[in-house]
């Protein structure tokens, strides 16, 4: 029995708007909680890295897209503050760990696995890759192959040209 003097809600509550579930949003929104998790258990693997720095790089993208696509001013409002949202997500979570943060600047170079990991959540949002290519990044595990230690002892010593000569 409700309380007296207070009628009980008989307004029916609004079914959920499908709007929010809609668009590249919400696949970005999981792939932010998902960096967020492992972020707050101290997991953070170079997927993780890849995975917040492919966000990023796409809520930056969206930013755009939605501030320069044909809309009304309500909608681009709307749009506009569901990816505040989750850019102030992403900052939440590189305030947790300071090392993130050097993956938000327009800057940073791009990390291995980030543009497979941008690839996946664009066929996820519905997003088109831009026209432009992407620079490309040398795999520091292939630098490592190609470096080699000479070392000062031994036969190799001797092949070293000398100011005698």
């Amino acid at each position: 029995m409700p309380p007296r003097g207070r009628r009980p809600d008989t307004r029916r509550q609004a079914a959920p708007r499908r709007l929010d579930q809609e668009g590249p949003i919400p696949p970005l929104a999981l792939a932010a909680a998902s960096v967020d998790g492992d972020v707050s258990r101290n997991r953070i693997s170079p997927t993780t890295r890849a995975t917040f720095q492919a966000v990023a790089l796409l809520v930056r993208e969206l930013r755009e897209k939605t501030k320069t696509d044909p809309m009304n001013e309500a909608r681009r409002a709307q749009e506009l503050k569901r990816i505040e949202g989750l850019a102030t997500a992403l900052a939440r979570t590189a305030a947790k760990q300071p090392t993130l943060l050097t993956l938000l600047t327009d800057d940073a170079a791009r990390l291995p696995g980030t543009a497979t990991i941008l690839a996946e959540l664009r066929a996820k949002t519905g997003l088109e890759a831009p026209d432009e290519p992407e620079p490309l990044v040398p795999d520091p595990s292939n630098s490592r192959e190609q470096r080699s230690v000479i070392p000062l002892s031994g036969p190799a010593v001797n092949a070293w040209p000398t100011d005698n000569g």
